[in-house]
């Protein structure tokens, strides 16, 4: 049966190269959700575009943390995994999206996270639960999550910890034929997420304040 499947992807980067990708379109809607956490004392991962976008207007000092010291924006170099890697009760809040899935120990990272947020700090964290292998890092390519997969992750997490898995069978196709967010229809990119389908597991997870 010729079901007219495609020999190959019409982007080989994400759809980069045709618009935003849509798992992109997805997390910046989750940061945007959670702007208001995005204060103080905010570190991200490998550079600070998310923390200058959902931070503007907030008074905040900015850590970028990166294992590459190559890294020109990088302002800490640390490898998650490693305990004390990461300065302790330091951050109101660390950005870490589409991360885990290169980290050997998983819970070594998030136990080190969660050791760098100060009292009342925030973890807002995504990973894929689809997506293509990595166009620059493919050996280091480890892991994919659910958002089942996640939450089983935080449960030791000492305070609330909200989950989602947003995505439908649409966006989920589209993303890894490489088609941008720009090139769905609204009824697509915007319909229910589809918990059959989840492009990406998301976490907001939040520290007491004492």
């Amino acid at each position: 049966m010729d079901m007219n499947l495609p020999a190959g992807p019409v982007s080989d980067f994400y759809g980069y190269d045709r618009g935003t990708p849509i798992d992109r379109h997805y997390i910046e809607a989750f940061l945007g959700r959670h702007a208001d956490r995005i204060t103080g004392h905010v570190a991200e991962i490998k550079d600070d575009t998310y923390t200058r976008r959902f931070g503007a207007g907030r008074p905040h000092t900015t850590t970028v943390i990166d294992i590459d010291p190559g890294n020109p924006h990088a302002t800490l170099i640390a490898d998650l995994t490693q305990p004390a890697g990461l300065p302790a009760a330091t951050f109101d809040c660390l950005i870490c999206t589409q991360t885990l899935q290169f980290l050997p120990d998983l819970a070594a990272a998030l136990t080190n996270v969660r050791r760098a947020l100060r009292p009342g700090g925030t973890l807002l964290l995504t990973a894929p639960a689809l997506s293509r292998i990595s166009c620059g890092a493919p050996e280091s390519d480890l892991w994919r999550l659910t958002p089942a997969g996640l939450r089983r992750l935080l449960s030791g997490w000492p305070g609330p910890v909200t989950i989602t898995g947003p995505g439908n069978l649409a966006t989920c196709l589209a993303f890894l034929t490489g088609y941008a967010a720009e090139e769905l229809a609204p009824g697509h990119l915007d319909a229910p997420t589809d918990p059959r389908f989840p492009l990406l597991a998301c976490a907001a997870a939040f520290l007491p304040t004492r």
